[in-house]
């Protein structure tokens, strides 16, 4: 059971992983600005809608099914902490450190970081400089 679980996950990710990459040719192409306004923006913004909608029905399908497994709420909001909280803190502690290096006040980005550590990130949305 617990191999078929992890063959139906690993297909999850890869259609995940596919509908995420739609995503990012469609930035690729407007950002890049290869074609502006074009057909193939159009075209490729309809594909990127449709992927976007398709990744958060798969994901919800997914944090669904956590749910269904776990013993209880509190057991569940466990793991999605687990889940989730790492990388939040990596996404907040990179910046602050290159901020550190590049000069910025000691004091402004401690406040930074610990407003956002504890989703704050209202008292202090931006770092120094």
């Amino acid at each position: 059971m617990a191999t078929a679980h992890r063959l139906a996950a690993n297909r999850f990710d890869l259609i995940r992983l596919a509908l995420a990459s739609a995503v990012f040719a469609y930035h690729a192409i407007v950002l890049s600005a290869l074609a502006p306004m074009s057909g193939l923006e159009r075209a490729w913004g309809q594909i990127a809608e449709i992927a976007i909608q398709g990744f958060f029905i798969v994901s919800g399908a997914l944090v669904a099914g956590s749910l269904m497994r776990s013993q209880n709420l509190a057991d569940y909001a466990g793991k999605r902490v687990r889940r989730l909280y790492p990388a939040y803190a990596v996404v907040i502690l990179i910046p602050a450190l290159i901020s550190l290096l590049m000069g910025g006040s000691i004091g402004g980005v401690a406040e930074y970081v610990g407003a956002n550590l504890v989703f704050l990130n209202f008292l202090s949305p931006d770092l120094p400089g």
